[in-house]
């Protein structure tokens, strides 16, 4: 069940991603009525994988580990954003 929520959190950040205007090179135009959905989704996913960490983990040590995956999935997918903005400018 960790891994699952690990999962929603590295789907929710790049959900987060997606809403924001200056990823547009790795993401088509997003409409902005998509980009108002899309940050709510993201926090529908951050908010389902601390549920899910704290069924995992108990809620002791369930918000600690929902804590430092949060951080964890942000450096991931900022480091993935990062690796597929450079390769895409390569290829123009």
């Amino acid at each position: 069940m960790v891994w699952l929520a690990a999962v929603v959190i590295v789907l929710g950040w790049a959900a987060l991603m997606a809403s924001k205007e200056r990823h547009v090179n790795l993401f088509e135009a997003v409409p902005a009525a998509a980009r108002g959905v899309l940050r709510i989704a993201a926090w529908i996913a951050f908010a389902a994988s601390l549920a899910l960490f704290v069924a995992a983990r108990g809620i002791e040590q369930g918000p600690v580990y929902w804590t430092v995956s949060l951080m964890l999935g942000a450096i991931a997918t900022v480091l993935a954003g990062t690796w597929v903005s450079h390769k895409t400018r390569r290829r123009r």
